[in-house]
């Protein structure tokens, strides 16, 4: 299967675009745990700290925001293994500790003291922006104070956007110029058919004509009639000669593109064969002038096969 230049160019210019909003996607999520991690009060009370479930999340957030938090020397992070391992001993579930109709009575829980978790509102990535916005608390799992609740978003576009569009514009310009070029180029194929077709029909049609004279030289080379002969081979001199003058002047004048490249190779090879029946007809008729009728018989056989090669070439060239 061929594949299209513009297919690939096209191809060209996403590939890095797809790249760049994973890139994008990254950096928001950072600059969110970064924001998150800057409003986090610091209550007295809860050191340990432990980021858990974050709906909607494919786990870059939570540990966007366990790497931003353990930068932060007033928590101490418990990480998501110990959790369940902490809570597992105590026979208890992550749900315990963020659901208000699950809360565990104060002081049953051990080894943690916050957490943090959350639910993803709104994640948009386009291959040259990205967009995330959060909802975020901070709770106290003893005390089930809410010390924190709000929303953080972060709407990053790449530098790069202006020149990959301009980019976009460029290949879409391409396209649509390839498109009307083969359109117009169709368009002249198809002119150029029907041409070749009505060149064909009248030289087909000359073709005819010369037979009959052909029909009547023969039949005049067993008469007497010498000024009668002279006039017909005259005659089909000039018939032959003037189809050979049309092919020069129109038919191998057509233009060469893709859709009459075989009908500019049959003109040029019946061009040829006129010629050698033009050359063929005009030694006929100085034979005849000067009274050596002894030939015309055999080259009047040989014209008229000619004439049939050539019709029998119309009919493979159709």
């Amino acid at each position: 299967m061929r594949v299209r230049p513009w297919l690939i160019l096209l191809f060209l210019v996403l590939l890095p675009a797809g790249a760049m909003a994973d890139g994008l996607m990254d950096q928001a999520v950072r600059d969110v745990a970064a924001q998150a991690a800057a409003a986090m009060p610091r209550p007295i009370s809860v050191r340990l700290l432990a980021v858990t479930d974050v709906d909607g999340d494919d786990g870059g957030l939570v540990r966007a925001l366990t790497e931003a938090l353990q930068r932060d020397r007033h928590f101490i992070l418990v990480e998501r293994a110990d959790l369940d391992r902490i809570l597992k001993e105590q026979g208890l579930q992550v749900g315990d500790l963020v659901s208000p109709d699950e809360r565990v009575e104060p002081g049953r829980i051990r080894g943690v003291e916050g957490i943090v978790f959350g639910t993803v509102l709104e994640k948009k990535s386009w291959p040259l922006s990205a967009g995330l916005r959060v909802h975020l608390k901070f709770a106290d799992v003893q005390s089930g104070e809410i010390y924190l609740a709000r929303d953080f978003s972060s709407s990053l576009a790449s530098p790069y956007r202006p020149y990959v569009l301009l980019a976009a514009a460029a290949v879409a310009v391409l396209v649509l110029i390839f498109v009307l070029a083969r359109s117009a180029a169709s368009r002249r194929d198809k002119a150029l058919r029907v041409k070749a077709g009505d060149e064909k029909q009248a030289l087909l049609q000359g073709l005819v004509v010369l037979g009959d004279q052909i029909l009547r030289v023969e039949r005049l080379l067993g008469g007497d009639g010498a000024e009668e002969l002279l006039d017909e081979l005259g005659r089909a001199r000039r018939d032959v000669g003037g189809l050979r003058d049309r092919l020069v002047s129109r038919a191998w004048n057509l233009q060469s593109t893709s859709g009459i490249k075989g009908d500019r190779s049959f003109f040029r090879g019946l061009g040829k064969d006129l010629e050698k029946l033009q050359e063929l007809t005009a030694r006929m008729e100085r034979m005849a002038r000067s009274k050596e009728m002894g030939g015309l018989p055999g080259l009047a056989r040989d014209l008229a096969d000619g004439l049939a090669a050539l019709a029998g070439k119309f009919s493979t060239s159709t």
